[in-house]
C-alpha cells in the first residue's frame, strides 16, 4: 500500500523569538551568532529558501534579502556582522551584540507585521 504524500500549507507563521535563559549573558561573540542563528531559520521559514552548503552568508543573505522586503538590509547587516566574526580576528564590543539584537529584533518584528 502506498504511503500517503504530505499536505503542506502556503500559510507563513512568524514564531516568536525566544530569548533562553542564557542568551542574554555570555561574551558579545556568542550572543551575536546565537541572534543570528535565530534569524536565520525565521528567514528560512518565511522565504522557504534553504540555506546551500556551497552558499556563502552573503549569498543568502542578497537571496532572501530581495524576499524580505525593507527588512532585507537589517538581515544584510547583520549578516555581514557575523561574517566579519567567522573571517576576522575581530573581537566584538558589547556594543556589537546589542546591535545585533536589535537588528534581529527589527527583522523579527518586521516580519511579524509584513506578509512576506
Amino acid at each position: 500500500m502506498p504511503e500517503p504524500i504530505p499536505t503542506y500549507s502556503n500559510d507563513v507563521i512568524v514564531p516568536a523569538l525566544t530569548e533562553p535563559d542564557g542568551a542574554a549573558r555570555g561574551n558579545p561573540r556568542d550572543r551575536i551568532l546565537y541572534w543570528y542563528r535565530l534569524i536565520i531559520r525565521l528567514v528560512q521559514g518565511v522565504t522557504k529558501a534553504m540555506l546551500k552548503p556551497q552558499q556563502t552568508l552573503r549569498e543568502f543573505a542578497g537571496e532572501t534579502s530581495r524576499v524580505l522586503g525593507p527588512f532585507g538590509k537589517y538581515f544584510v547587516e547583520l549578516t555581514g556582522m557575523v561574517e566579519r566574526l567567522l573571517y576576522s580576528r575581530y573581537r566584538p564590543t558589547e556594543k556589537d551584540a546589542e546591535k545585533s539584537q536589535r537588528l534581529s529584533h527589527n527583522i523579527e518584528e518586521g516580519l511579524k507585521g509584513e506578509s512576506v
